[in-house]
């Protein structure tokens, strides 16, 4: 079965306000039928 595996670097901000896109892309791949890995990365604010 092929698998994908879903990045996502987001925002301290956008992650704690909900706005991570790679969950959506996460359930579509799963409703596909295929492996997810599915990973978030917060971006460091400089």
């Amino acid at each position: 079965m092929p698998s994908v595996f879903i990045a996502e670097s987001v925002s301290a901000e956008d992650f704690y306000d909900g706005r991570v896109d790679g969950h959506a892309a996460n359930e579509v791949i799963k409703i596909r039928g295929l492996k997810a890995a599915y990973r978030v990365t917060l971006t460091r604010a400089w």
